[in-house]
């Protein structure tokens, strides 16, 4: 399973930067099929992601924090691709 993880490496910097925010609900194209932990913004999929049905999903990850007074949106856009590693078996 590949990530982009800029897009990860990024919400991780506004939220230290801005600590005491919150992760809100995903948004996009294949949010319904995530759930997103609005402390940690961990991301799990809600049920087993099956190859052969979809390759690849896309949701918006936003983390909402007080920035000088103002609540804030940072947004990213996160791309999910699963792909199959096939080990061949010795006899």
């Amino acid at each position: 399973m590949g990530i982009n993880t800029s897009a990860m490496s990024n919400l991780a910097s506004f939220a230290s930067r801005y600590g005491g925010g919150t992760y809100l609900p995903l948004t996009g194209a294949d949010a319904n099929k995530f759930n997103i932990n609005s402390s940690t913004g961990r991301v799990t999929s809600k049920a087993p992601l099956d190859f052969d049905t979809q390759q690849s999903y896309v949701f918006d990850i936003i983390y909402r924090a007080n920035v000088g007074g103002t609540l804030t949106n940072f947004t990213e856009t996160v791309t999910l691709n699963l792909w199959i590693h096939c080990v061949q078996q010795r006899h």
